[in-house]
């Protein structure tokens, strides 16, 4: 085997079978078997092209690399930070902000400004429809900030605004007595 097509082969080793079916099924839609040591090269080459076409036509799409991906979302944060201070509120400021409060949270632990922003959705969007989800990650920030004081007022809080009945106040009180 030459070196093209051993690398073509180590490079996108899944695709070893493809190549030898497409061999194959050239032989049986009347392609000629390899006829002596002249012919080896150019079978090579026909499928070194097979392989690489194949490549071409099943690779997945490219995903971003680490670095590419926190640039994105660090121009995400910059653009809802942009529509919450800068922009008119529209009746979607509130699932930016809390995109933002998630990315901030989820993506860079950035809790201290994760918990301003999830903060500020419940106090500017007291409707939120979201609220469950917004006092569950600020809890969270607050106890990976070790800021146990304030992360017990946040299940104060649940337990105030939720009906009794609710799952929300009965995980309110049971945070409550754990801690």
């Amino acid at each position: 085997m030459n070196t093209e097509l051993k690398a073509a082969f180590s490079k996108h080793w899944y695709l070893g079978g493809a190549a030898a079916g497409c061999v194959v099924v050239a032989f049986f839609m009347g392609g000629k078997p390899i006829q002596g040591p002249d012919s080896i090269p150019k079978a090579e080459a026909s499928i070194v092209a097979t392989v690489e076409s194949t490549v071409q036509s099943t690779r997945p799409p490219i995903f971003a690399t680490q670095d590419t991906q926190e640039d994105q979302l660090r121009a995400s944060i910059a653009e809802y930070k942009h529509k919450i201070y800068e922009e008119k509120r529209t009746e979607d400021s509130d699932q930016d902000m809390m995109r933002l409060a998630n990315i901030l949270y989820s993506n860079f632990q950035e809790f201290e400004e994760a918990s301003t922003y999830y903060e500020m959705l419940m106090v500017e969007y007291p409707d939120f429809e979201m609220k469950s989800t917004v006092y569950q990650n600020l809890s969270a920030c607050y106890k990976f900030m070790e800021k146990i004081e304030l992360e017990r007022g946040v299940y104060r809080r649940m337990a105030k605004e939720f009906p009794k009945d609710s799952v929300e106040y009965e995980y309110a009180v049971f945070q409550l007595k754990q801690r």
